[in-house]
């Protein structure tokens, strides 16, 4: 302590232990022209302060071991669980054209972390889907192209296999513009389908004026049913209007008056009516043909579904599956009642917009 003193001549506070009593000294150096002339010593016991930091020490340990430290426990568990799924790697990595069925788990959280999985979820469903329809489009193509395309093939074949007459060729020819004819019809129904299970189907709607698609409707029957001597009867509301496409909405009610000219004897009748009831549009197609049996009448919609009694009649089983989807795709319905030997009655109803 005195050599410090000397050393810095200034003064300072120092700990000392006299005895067995803990002290706080402070040293005063007394200097005289730069000479030391001695010290003055004031010391105060600090056993008290000592106690209390020592108290307060402990009791900060016992805080901490309290309360910090299970709160770092905690949060690192909580932490791990809400990131849990962004560690599923090994399940985004299986994720592939052949595996889509792979989710990741959400955590339950509430936060954005379970947000994050709902959107990868959804993502991977949409993709999901996505080869669906591509894969569904695929198989809806070979199995309807590949009996006209065999047909259309071994017609070119034969007529090839040896020197014909021009007669003979013109009657090849017009068998190959049948099949390519077909073939062209069988696309575009394909092709409907798809477009209603695309993003498309969802887009920018126009205003249609179904009361001046209901009577050229009524033209075309009338053409259709003349070869038949269908008598034709239409009662059509004025002024009916719905939101959507007008080719799609022209194609499905197509297909489902052909159907009633198909399946209509000759001298049969045909009703066509559309009316407003409440916010609907219902735009319907009576016959009095041959009906559907109970056992046909559930599977009319699946495609390429062709029921019994219809062996003799044109057609590849899509009409009705293109015409519910296109409504679908309309936001509407398509429903159809029949009883065998009494007439088809197929009702669409279609949501209402002022034509206005």
């Amino acid at each position: 302590m005195f050599q410090k003193v000397l050393n810095s001549k200034e003064p300072f506070f120092t700990d000392e232990t006299v005895g067995e009593l803990p002290l706080r000294f402070r040293v005063t150096p007394v200097v005289n022209n730069n000479t030391l002339l001695g010290v003055v010593l004031m010391a105060h016991p600090i056993e008290i302060v000592q106690k209390s930091l020592r108290s307060l020490i402990i009791a900060l340990g016992i805080i901490y071991v309290v309360l910090v430290v299970p709160t770092i426990v905690g949060g690192f568990l909580l932490a791990r669980g809400a990131l849990s799924p962004l560690r599923e790697t090994d399940k985004l990595k299986r994720v592939s054209s052949e595996n889509l069925t792979e989710r990741v788990k959400k955590p339950g959280t509430g936060d954005e972390i379970e947000e994050l999985a709902e959107t990868f979820n959804t993502m991977i469903s949409r993709i999901s889907e996505a080869f669906e329809r591509e894969q569904m489009f695929i198989g809806d193509l070979a199995h309807e192209l590949k009996t006209p395309l065999s047909t259309l093939r071994s017609g070119v074949e034969i007529t090839l296999s040896k020197q014909r007459k021009g007669s003979e060729y013109k009657a090849a020819l017009t068998d190959s513009l049948i099949d390519i004819n077909n073939i062209s019809s069988t696309l575009k129904n394909i092709l409907d389908l798809a477009w209603t299970r695309s993003d498309n189907a969802r887009g920018k709607a126009e205003k249609i004026d179904l009361s001046k698609v209901a009577n050229e409707l009524k033209e075309i029957l009338e053409k259709l049913s003349l070869a038949k001597n269908i008598q034709i009867t239409a009662n059509i509301e004025k002024g009916i209007g719905v939101l959507g496409s007008e080719d799609k909405l022209m194609r499905a009610f197509l297909n489902v008056i052909d159907n009633a000219v198909k399946f209509t004897p000759n001298n049969g009748m045909i009703t066509l009516s559309l009316k407003k009831q409440g916010s609907i549009a219902i735009f319907s197609v009576k016959d009095n043909g041959i009906g559907i049996s109970k056992k046909d009448l559930p599977n009319i919609f699946n495609r390429f579904y062709r029921g019994s009694g219809t062996e003799k009649t044109l057609g590849s089983g899509l009409g009705l599956s293109i015409a519910q989807a296109l409504i679908n795709a309309h936001q509407g319905k398509i429903v159809v009642k029949s009883k065998p030997e009494s007439g088809t009655n197929v009702t669409i109803e279609l949501p209402l917009v002022s034509t206005t």
